[in-house]
C-alpha cells in the first residue's frame, strides 16, 4: 500500500470515526472530494513534514497538510487557523470566518 493510499484511509478514518457526522454529511463530504485535486505524498512533502513536526510539535497530519500547502504554493482553507500559524511560510485562511 502506498503513501497516498495511507493518507486517504487516515483522512476517511478522520471524518467518520472522530468526527460525527450524519449520512447527509457524509454525502455532501464525499461530492466534494470528487471534485478536490490530490497531492502526492513524495520524499519532498515527508522531508518537509518532519521538519515542521520537529520544528513547531506539530501533528504529523497537520504536518503534512501544511508541508504539502507549502511545497504547491496552496493557501491552506481551514477553521483551525490555530495550529498553522507559527508555520511562517504558510498562507492560512478561514472560509468561515
Amino acid at each position: 500500500m502506498g503513501m497516498n493510499s495511507l493518507f486517504q484511509m487516515f483522512q476517511d478514518l478522520k471524518c467518520l470515526v472522530i468526527i460525527k457526522i450524519t449520512p447527509r454529511e457524509l454525502s455532501l463530504l464525499e461530492a466534494f472530494f470528487r471534485h478536490v485535486k490530490s497531492f502526492p505524498i513524495d520524499e519532498e512533502v515527508m522531508n518537509v513534514s518532519i521538519s515542521l513536526r520537529c520544528q513547531n510539535n506539530m501533528s504529523v497530519g497537520d504536518a503534512i497538510i501544511a508541508a504539502t500547502c507549502h511545497i504547491f504554493q496552496l493557501t491552506l482553507l481551514t477553521a483551525n487557523t490555530t495550529d498553522f500559524v507559527h508555520v511562517e511560510s504558510l498562507q492560512v485562511l478561514n472560509p468561515i470566518t
